[in-house]
């Protein structure tokens, strides 16, 4: 696969419910792609075979979920869930494979993290895969 060249404009805007689709397959992609070299293949066909609009549209009603796209193609997605007592946590944070190493996952929390800012959090955390998260290095 080909990588994005550095000077792609990406737009960042809130999720809407026409994205699921394309969400759904942004997600699946990136669990085949890159988490399958970190799980076992039953544990990617379980959470690949949940991973759909209509779950993704049903989940976004208690997020604010964010997608990043290139011309009209989702590219990015991440969602932040408000929690009690002040609490957030930054979730569900996928890039497509071609886009990943760029900073997007940056950009996405950067944003988030605002959001909640802004909605008197003042304790994130973030939900992340062993991958992301440096265990498997």
């Amino acid at each position: 696969m080909e990588k994005i060249q550095e000077k792609s404009i990406i737009s960042m805007r809130r999720f809407q419910e026409p994205d699921a689709g394309e969400v759904s397959e942004l997600i699946k992609k990136t669990l085949t792609e890159t988490n399958s070299k970190n799980y076992p293949k039953a544990v990617i066909s379980h959470l690949v075979a949940h991973v759909t609009p209509k779950q993704i549209v049903k989940l976004s009603h208690s997020l604010y979920r964010i997608v990043l796209t290139e011309g009209d193609g989702i590219v990015a997605t991440g969602a932040y869930e408000k929690k009690l007592f002040r609490r957030g946590m930054i979730k569900a944070l996928y890039i497509m494979p071609t886009y990943q190493g760029y900073g997007l996952g940056r950009q996405i929390v950067k944003h988030l993290e605002q959001i909640a800012r802004e909605e008197n959090v003042r304790t994130m955390k973030l939900e992340a895969s062993l991958w992301c998260s440096g265990v498997l290095y």
